[in-house]
């Protein structure tokens, strides 16, 4: 049965009539979360859209994964899998979610991304080709953190010390997330030394 969707566009009055794609109809991709920093690290949680497509993660005992990273919330973020993406939605964590050092309400995976819960980092990898840690599959933040300082009317010296701040964070992340959370080989890529990185990673959380 064919079927067709009316949408109207956000830039015009112009209505268009689009197919609707069934969604049995489309290829059907499993995925992978792997953890690659944190206490619980090589724990791996697979979903597929065909097999319970829902999934939390979090403290609780009741969670797929349970983690015991003190920073992540009980119950910290829902999971569910379709045929071509993970929906990510933070539950109200304490202490907030990452997907590629971008903090998240919600988010699409699509394999490659890297998901940040407290300090423990998961790997989103799929049936497709596509590894965990690989080149960032999202967008480029929507976010301008120059303009959003400006638009605070934030004197120079705390805007440019946030944005730094930010800029560590994320750096630390990346360089622990490609490094399987491993910090010694993580410092020595960063140039830096051991123990100041760690001073950095302090500061950073």
């Amino acid at each position: 049965m064919h079927r067709t969707a009316i949408v109207t566009r956000g830039d015009s009055d112009e209505t268009l009539d689009l197919p609707v794609v069934s969604a049995a109809a489309l290829p059907r991709t499993s995925f992978a979360l792997r953890v690659v920093a944190g206490p619980d690290v090589g724990s791996v949680l697979v979903l597929d859209p065909t097999s319970p497509p829902h999934a939390v993660l979090g403290q609780a005992s009741s969670c797929a994964i349970q983690l015991r990273d003190p920073h992540v919330s009980r119950r910290h973020v829902a999971l569910t899998a379709t045929a071509t993406h993970i929906l990510l939605v933070d539950l109200g964590s304490t202490n907030g979610t990452r997907v590629n050092g971008v903090l998240v309400r919600e988010a699409r995976l699509y394999g490659g991304e890297t998901v940040s819960l407290g300090r423990t980092v998961l790997g989103v990898e799929t049936d497709q080709a596509s590894a965990a840690n690989a080149p960032a599959t999202l967008r480029p933040p929507a976010d301008d953190y120059v303009g959003n300082m400006v638009g605070e009317q934030l004197p120079f010296t705390e805007a440019r010390q946030r944005v730094l701040a930010e800029f560590e964070r994320r750096y630390v992340d990346e360089l622990l997330a490609r490094h399987n959370g491993n910090v010694t080989h993580a410092a020595r890529a960063s140039g830096i030394a051991h123990r100041y990185f760690q001073l950095v990673r302090a500061r950073s959380r």
